[in-house]
């Protein structure tokens, strides 16, 4: 769909053509036991994921999780595939050849992964598993086709694309950030921008885990904290957990993002795993803005007030540039409860990723 040279706006079917998300296939059990609630080993996903492709085309014959060595069930495997073949190679045609200032991906599902330095937890507070390293939430969106994802955006930089925006849903949460093919420990090389739109009526993470992560749950703190158990999640996954824990234990949000962990969300701005409303996008040739109104739980018939409005700018990159995501606007009741570094009015308290 294209507006005049603005916009160019490529959508895509991930449903019908994608191979099962490895990761939930039943012989990727033994790497489910033992981890948080909603999380997934990260290091693990990107083995099984390859395939046989896996450090290009030497899988390890054993994948070490939980402190355990166990059998690689993927390493005759193709790598797995969110697009199939042809629609992939209609899409990167259409990308590549755009004349359009601006390329949007309508993209259903999300590409910035969501995750946990769950590496960092104390020994005290272990699962069953020894865990180690970064854990991703969402395997079943492009956190769990990595192999893909890096062809895309691979494919993307080598054809000098720029203004490369994802727009995309299905998180049930609001985030705004870039879209590298790798996070730390590797290289973080963004290529395009992303803003995933929250849930109109389905619940969310952090609703979810009201249900699923009892307060008796040594880990409960990652997700919700405080009599109104305000969503801890979203600090664990843009601070880490061990900002998660702090805020637990004394309230005192300074000595929280001291202990901020900066390799956990290089590529998120914003992130609210408890957000439902929706979005609005705003496209001119020098930058997009994308508000995002966030409403209450839709559980009653009130027309109830914004809980929060929050906008984000993308300026225009060059070819060879990185994109960057600005925060411009944020204002609303719910800031304070449910991120770390904003105060009821919505100043920063620290610096944004």
């Amino acid at each position: 769909m294209r507006w005049g040279a603005l916009l160019h706006l490529l959508l895509t079917d991930t449903r019908s053509f994608r191979t099962q998300p490895v990761y939930e296939a039943d012989f990727a059990a033994p790497f489910r036991r033992g981890m948080p609630p909603y999380f997934a080993p990260q290091k693990v996903v990107e083995i099984l994921d390859a395939g046989k492709s896996f450090a290009g085309g030497n899988p390890p014959a054993e994948i070490v999780h939980g402190g355990m060595a166990i059998p690689n069930p993927a390493a005759r495997m193709e790598a797995g595939t969110m697009l199939g073949e042809e629609q992939k190679r209609w899409f990167l045609d259409r990308l590549r050849g755009s004349t359009a200032r601006w390329k949007f991906w309508g993209n259903s599902v999300a590409m910035t992964d969501i995750r946990a330095d769950v590496g960092n937890l104390p020994a005290s507070m272990a699962t069953s598993a020894k865990l180690d390293g970064f854990a991703i939430t969402n395997t079943h969106d492009w956190g769990g086709y990595p192999t893909e994802r890096a062809e895309i955006l691979g494919a993307a930089r080598a054809a000098g694309v720029s203004n490369f925006v994802s727009l995309a849903g299905d998180r049930h949460a609001f985030c705004a950030g870039t879209v590298s093919a790798s996070l730390c420990p590797g290289e973080f090389a963004p290529v395009a921008a992303e803003f995933v739109v929250g849930s109109i009526g389905t619940p969310t993470l952090a609703e979810a885990a009201a249900h699923a992560v009892p307060d008796d749950h040594p880990l409960r703190p990652l997700y919700l904290q405080g009599d109104d158990a305000a969503p801890a999640i979203n600090m664990t996954v843009t601070h880490g957990v061990a900002a998660s824990l702090q805020l637990a234990e004394d309230g005192d949000r300074s000595a929280a993002l001291a202990l901020r962990n900066p390799d956990v969300a290089p590529h998120l701005a914003f992130a609210d795993m408890a957000g439902h409303g929706f979005a609005t996008v705003r496209v001119t040739a020098s930058a997009i803005d994308v508000e995002f109104i966030c409403v209450p739980a839709p559980i009653t018939d009130a027309d109830p007030d914004p809980l929060y409005r929050v906008t984000h700018r993308v300026a225009a990159w060059a070819p060879g540039e990185r994109p960057g995501v600005e925060r411009l606007v944020a204002d609303g009741p719910a800031l304070a409860a449910r991120f770390l570094d904003l105060d009821p009015t919505g100043r920063e308290q620290s610096t944004s990723n």
